[in-house]
């Protein structure tokens, strides 16, 4: 979860990210906060063994 947004980055940093970037799918992985598995939208992920 992040709470600003591409736009702000810029500003403050003069770097430019995505929203994925930001808080997708595989920057949650990375950072360890959901497993390291994705999908693609409409289908299902069978968590655990």
């Amino acid at each position: 979860m992040f709470v600003t947004g591409p736009g702000v980055i810029k500003s403050v940093t003069g770097e430019d990210v995505t929203l994925d970037e930001l808080g997708g799918a595989r920057a949650q992985a990375e950072n360890g906060n959901v497993p390291p598995r994705r999908a693609e939208q409409g289908s299902s992920v069978r968590l655990g063994a």
